[in-house]
């Protein structure tokens, strides 16, 4: 069994906010949403990732 501490648990947690930033970084930078019909960034990725539609939007800006 793996035991994290809180600190632990933080950093883990900003890595993983910092790599979904990035991933829409990128995929706003290449248009991807207009390969798959999307009329922005925001509805591609809660079509194809299936979240909230204002965490896509948070993730977008």
């Amino acid at each position: 069994m793996i035991v994290l501490d809180t600190k632990a648990i933080k950093t883990i947690s900003n890595l993983l906010t910092a790599v979904k930033t990035d991933a829409a970084t990128h995929a706003d930078e290449r248009v991807l949403h207009a390969t798959y019909r999307c009329n922005d960034l925001a509805i591609l990725l809660r079509d194809k990732l299936k979240i909230h539609p204002g965490e896509a939007k948070r993730r977008t800006r």
